[in-house]
């Protein structure tokens, strides 16, 4: 008897920690497949901001009697936003090397300002100025950076502050020089991140449940 008892429990540890285990493999691959979904709503939202804005001013060309001046103007804006679906793709294909640390972010001297206030303009033509866009930003500051990593830095932060936020609210940006450091400041009235996500912001794929 005691040793049917024995083996008994032996089996029965067995099978909970069979079990537990189970759970954490079930757990893990739950997680996984979010984080495959977050990444492909991640590079949906990517993609429809230039081709919306592409769409946007090619319809305004064919509606509207433009000057030269203004034609040339919205032809730059699609040929950046053209630009900035090769740089999307670019980022696609460096992914793997970023997940394996062999990226190494190439660094230029290049006008920062210049870089934002690019950004900024293409974000109003986007958001088909249903929002109130302030410009506070210095021009000619310079910095040593990898270019396509600090736009999509800018670009992001300036879409969110847009997403999350009212038509009838404002955004802010400011660049500005304080002694030999640059700040970069984009503010907005939207509804903010919950303090309960904010120490997962920086996770990879990760999206609030109030997305």
């Amino acid at each position: 008897m005691n040793m049917i008892l024995g083996e008994g429990a032996v089996f029965l540890i067995i099978l909970i920690v069979g079990i537990y285990f189970f759970q954490r493999i079930i757990k893990k691959e739950s997680a996984i497949h979010q984080q495959q979904q977050n990444f492909l709503l991640s590079v949906t939202h990517e993609l429809k901001s230039p081709l919306a804005s592409i769409k946007l001013v090619l319809q305004t060309l064919v509606k509207r009697d433009l000057t030269k001046e203004k034609r040339d103007e919205f032809i730059k804006s699609s040929i950046d936003d053209v630009g900035r679906l090769d740089d999307l793709v670019e980022n696609m294909l460096l992914a793997t090397r970023i997940e394996n640390n062999s990226y190494s972010y190439p660094k230029e001297q290049f006008d920062f300002s210049e870089l934002v206030n690019s950004i900024f303009d293409r974000a109003i033509i986007t958001s088909e100025n249903k929002r109130q866009f302030v410009n506070q930003i210095q021009a000619g500051l310079a910095i040593h950076g990898d270019r396509f990593a600090l736009g999509s830095l800018v670009n992001n932060l300036i879409e969110n502050a847009i997403k999350y936020s009212d038509e009838s609210s404002i955004i802010n940006v400011q660049l500005n020089q304080i002694q030999d450091k640059l700040h970069l400041i984009i503010s907005d009235q939207g509804v903010g991140i919950a303090d309960h996500d904010l120490g997962k912001i920086f996770q990879k794929f990760y999206r609030a449940g109030n997305e």
